[in-house]
């Protein structure tokens, strides 16, 4: 579904009305009105796709692909890192110096990744997926991509082995170590 300039504008004047009048319906006219305002229309075929054909959903952006695929690496990690024993958890510090605190999802950096903030934000508070992360909370302050997809493509490998949804210590390892930029290893 490719929304025009001017049918923007008017579901922006339907959702106004719509809440003015306070109809309370299955649509929500906040919701329709971030989508637009933010430029995240690709959500709309996502929280309404029963309401539209398979030829009107609009397809997702590769970037809305992306940020899924990391927020959804994230939360393996720090549900699979709660998991391990303490003895653990310090074998894998010492095995990823100078890292030492527990891996928490950085977010993306403000200023040259925020399609991909914005992204992160709009899922984690209007579609409420990926809520573990704090939408208010994503700047990582410098940029972070490069990082996010080596990890990434470690994970790749490693989910389809993955036992009951956890890595273990060696397979938490494996993906951790991508942060550390190739030329920066011992």
């Amino acid at each position: 579904m490719k929304i025009s300039p001017s049918e923007k504008l008017i579901l922006l004047m339907l959702s106004d009305i719509h809440k003015r009048l306070e109809i309370d319906g299955e649509i929500e006219p906040d919701f329709v009105q971030n989508a637009i305002l933010t430029e995240n229309t690709w959500g709309l075929s996502w929280r309404y796709a029963g309401y539209l054909s398979a030829e009107e959903r609009e397809e997702y952006p590769p970037v809305v692909r992306e940020v899924c695929d990391i927020l959804d690496m994230w939360t393996f990690i720090e549900v699979s890192y709660e998991q391990l024993s303490d003895d653990e958890k310090d074998s894998l510090h010492r095995a990823l110096a100078p890292f030492k605190e527990p891996p928490k999802f950085p977010g993306f950096d403000g200023n040259n990744e925020n399609e991909h903030m914005g992204v992160a934000q709009f899922l984690i508070n209007d579609l409420k997926r990926f809520e573990r992360f704090d939408a208010n909370n994503l700047n990582s302050h410098m940029p972070s991509l490069d990082k996010h997809n080596r990890m990434l493509n470690a994970f790749k490998n490693i989910r389809r082995e993955m036992s009951h949804g956890i890595m273990n210590l060696e397979q938490l390892e494996t993906v951790l170590r991508e942060r550390i930029h190739p030329e920066m290893r011992d």
